[in-house]
């Protein structure tokens, strides 16, 4: 669609933000052997799989099984604005460890990313004092 991000990944990845109007349609192709989901923002996007395409509402997570390269069909069949991101990449086979937020390759970089978070190291610095804009909001704080 002639945008390109100024963001660069060691892996191959989209991060497609898509906003349809009442009654648009697209076809996004997605290279063979990626791994693909959407995430419903607003309204609800009908993603075309077969005859029993349903409507998806928003805060929604769609995942795809198109290990053989193929195309993402994608409609807006409402009267409302529907947005969703598209976020698809080449699978980098790696191990997996996960402890609540923490996601990483092994147990221990899970553990040590736990021990720099309570000790507000590495990137967790303002994490304990941070609160998000949807809180702010909810609590009257302007930003």
């Amino acid at each position: 669609m002639d945008v390109a991000s100024p963001v660069r990944t060691r892996t191959p990845t989209y991060y497609l933000d898509f906003e349809l109007e009442p009654g648009a349609s697209h076809s996004q192709l997605i290279p063979e052997g990626w791994t693909t989901f959407a995430y419903t923002l607003d309204g609800e996007t009908t993603f075309e799989r077969g005859p029993n395409a349903n409507p998806i509402a928003n805060h929604c997570t769609v995942v795809f099984d198109q290990s053989h390269g193929e195309a993402v069909a994608f409609s807006n069949r409402s009267c409302q604005k529907s947005r969703f991101v598209l976020i698809a990449g080449k699978p980098i086979r790696e191990p997996v460890s996960q402890w609540g937020p923490f996601v990483m390759t092994t147990k221990e970089e899970v553990e040590k990313a736990m021990r720099d978070f309570k000790r507000g190291l590495n990137g967790f610095e303002r994490a304990k004092t941070w609160v998000s804009e949807a809180k702010k909001k909810e609590m009257g704080i302007s930003a």
